[in-house]
């Protein structure tokens, strides 16, 4: 079963700044972002950075036999990566 879903987690904050000795504001946003995976998406997911590609298969099995079964020991069975784009 592949289910990812977009939380809008928080909406874009914009901030006014000025640097110090300058007399202009500027004004900078960033977009916080939450993705829920289950563990075959995550599993996709890893499989395309280049360290697990570079890992020997048989740690590469282990390690996602383990985030198989702590995914599924979850109530929601899922994973939530966060990040934000500044």
């Amino acid at each position: 079963m592949r289910r990812i879903l977009l939380r809008a987690s928080c909406p874009i904050r914009a901030r006014r700044s000025r640097p110090p000795g300058s007399s202009t504001w500027s004004r900078s946003s960033t977009l916080d972002w939450t993705v829920d995976y289950d563990a075959e998406g995550y599993i996709r997911l890893l499989s395309t950075f280049s360290g697990h590609i570079a890992m020997a298969p048989d740690r590469l099995e282990r390690l996602f036999a383990e985030i198989q079964h702590r995914m599924a020991s979850r109530p929601s069975g899922l994973y939530a990566a966060a990040g934000a784009l500044c």
